[in-house]
């Protein structure tokens, strides 16, 4: 983008002053990356966090120390040959300069198109949330359980109207997914599962035509396509996905027989850790 865009503020070069007390240890490096993981990227703050989750939830430490090593060996390897092939890589881009010069506008171009493309799917967003239909949501309030309180009715495929209070009664894996969404896909498979032995109720949610999802049919194809027979409500107007206040996929909301919430589940669930909570929810 500097080669498109010169803004000499952004360009300038700040330091830290005064020299760092004591020489550098393997501790402080390790302690430093480790600390610096976290926000790094939008990735790879979250993926530490699964990592961790991940380690946490195995049988033994042993296996946990495991996961955080390939976890770290992933980034590792990058660096070392990062390093191994600086001399290469940096003569590379020194004999081909022109071509590297264009490959920056290219990725400028990219980059703002991107921005445009998230700029159009939150417009959507908050378009659909704007002009939401009462009757999708019928949330009571006054309700004498979770189940009742966050109440709300949707159509399916063949535009019948399910209740979330009508599975009272029931273990229930509220799921809020999309077709596009990489972990989604990775955790459907389990929830099939789940469906099919009946240890739990399960409830899709998904939002056609929002975040670059297909609509309705669509949706309902590509369900029937990977042989998933789960049922699946449509959210339009993104009304009940505003008022369990989801912010990413997949999100999945545990609801016990008596209707109250053991929780929810932000992202991917392995399936040990979701036969796990069922029951758990069975035994409240």
């Amino acid at each position: 983008s500097a080669n498109i865009i010169q803004i000499p503020l952004l360009s300038k070069l700040q330091r830290g002053g005064g020299p760092i007390k004591g020489s550098m240890t393997f501790a402080k490096a390790w302690l430093t990356g480790f600390l610096f993981s976290f926000a790094w990227s939008p990735c790879i703050g979250p993926m530490l966090a699964q990592a961790i989750l991940t380690a946490s939830s195995l049988e033994s430490t042993g296996s946990g120390y495991l996961a955080i090593a390939c976890y770290a060996l992933g980034f590792i390897l990058i660096f070392l040959l990062l390093g191994l092939f600086t001399g290469t890589v940096l003569g590379l881009l020194k004999k081909y300069r022109n071509v590297v010069r264009y490959t920056g506008i290219a990725a400028s171009a990219a980059v703002f198109g991107m921005g445009c493309w998230m700029l159009y799917q939150a417009h959507q967003e908050i378009t659909a949330l704007q002009n939401g239909k009462q009757s999708e949501t019928a949330a009571d309030v006054t309700g004498d359980t979770e189940i009742d309180k966050y109440n709300f009715t949707l159509n399916d495929i063949e535009g019948k109207p399910v209740s979330l209070n009508s599975y009272k009664g029931k273990t229930v894996l509220l799921n809020f997914f999309g077709t596009w969404c990489y972990y989604c896909n990775e955790e459907l498979p389990a929830l099939q599962k789940v469906h099919e032995s009946k240890e739990a109720a399960v409830l899709l949610v998904a939002a056609p035509g929002v975040n670059g999802e297909g609509s309705a049919e669509e949706v309902d194809q590509w369900m029937k396509y990977n042989g998933y027979t789960m049922p699946v409500v449509y959210d339009y107007s993104l009304s009940v996905t505003g008022s369990f206040g989801i912010s990413g996929y997949p999100t999945t909301f545990i609801i016990k027989p008596d209707g109250s919430f053991l929780g929810y589940v932000p992202g991917y669930m392995p399936e040990e850790q979701m036969n796990e909570l069922i029951g758990k929810a069975k035994e409240q």
